[in-house]
């Protein structure tokens, strides 16, 4: 029991993570031509740049944050119950052979 809560839990940060960077690598250098450098996936909770009538904008929003986390565990739970009802559904049929 507890390792299945270990890899959960890993693989809730793993997707949490890798949703969250790869569109901040993807738009790291965005600013430099105008564009936004944006954090975050599907809900975007940190941008960078752009044009804005004082300067440079800056965005940060924790409820995208926690909703982008929340997504994460959904994913993660949903991938566990795939994994494991083939898991049970394999042994059960090697149990029947």
């Amino acid at each position: 029991m507890r390792r299945s809560i270990y890899t959960f839990t890993l693989m809730t940060v793993t997707i949490f993570l890798i949703a969250s960077f790869v569109p901040y690598f993807l738009t790291a250098d965005a600013p430099a031509y105008d564009g936004q450098q944006i954090m975050g996936f599907p809900l975007p909770f940190r941008s960078y740049g752009g044009l804005c009538p004082e300067g440079v904008c800056k965005s940060f929003s924790a409820i995208n944050l926690v909703l982008d986390f929340l997504l994460a565990h959904i994913v993660a739970l949903g991938i566990s119950f795939i994994i494991k009802r083939k898991v049970s559904l394999d042994s059960i049929s090697q149990v029947q052979k």
